[in-house]
């Protein structure tokens, strides 16, 4: 399980902190709708062979992934693609910050990180398709790439189902 220690206060916060505020889509999305989003995309995409520890794990951790932004705020995907291309991660940095030592990150295993990474990018590319197009083939491929990368075969599938994309 993993150990995270947030205030009521972060979070109902993260209702507050609105997320492409670099792009202007039809509707506001809140850092808490997406990670509920991911929460469910996590358990959906994981393998059927996962613990039932490591489902907990995983539901846990995409709850409060991105948890740091009700300190930070939302931190473009440019803008750390640029800040990466410099060798620094900034949403680990300030995921760092706000969770001290105890940064559910760093007690989760590689696998359920990859599972929540891969449910992250996959909800940002569903949004993106709906409120998004003209950004969306981009993201759609960054997520697919992540998701072969790093799932086994049915979780891959499975993003590919959940994007419609047929083989």
């Amino acid at each position: 399980m993993a150990n995270f220690n947030l205030t009521p206060r972060q979070i109902t916060d993260m209702a507050d902190v609105l997320r492409w505020h670099t792009r202007r889509p039809p509707r506001s999305q809140s850092v808490a709708e997406h990670s509920h989003q991911v929460a469910l995309l996590a358990y959906y995409i994981a393998p059927d062979g996962l613990s039932d520890m490591d489902r907990l794990t995983v539901l846990e951790l995409a709850l409060v992934h991105d948890a740091h932004e009700t300190m930070f705020g939302d931190i473009p995907t440019p803008a750390q693609r640029i800040l990466a291309e410099d060798g620094l991660d900034i949403d680990a940095h300030c995921r760092d910050r706000f969770w001290s030592l105890n940064s559910p990150y760093d007690h989760a295993p590689a696998h359920v990180r990859n599972i929540v990474e891969a449910a992250d990018k996959l909800e940002r590319a569903l949004f993106s398709s709906r409120f998004l197009p003209e950004i969306s083939d981009e993201i759609c491929h960054e997520a697919i790439a992540f998701a072969q990368e790093h799932l086994n075969h049915a979780g891959f599938v499975r993003v590919l189902s959940a994007l419609g994309v047929t083989n």
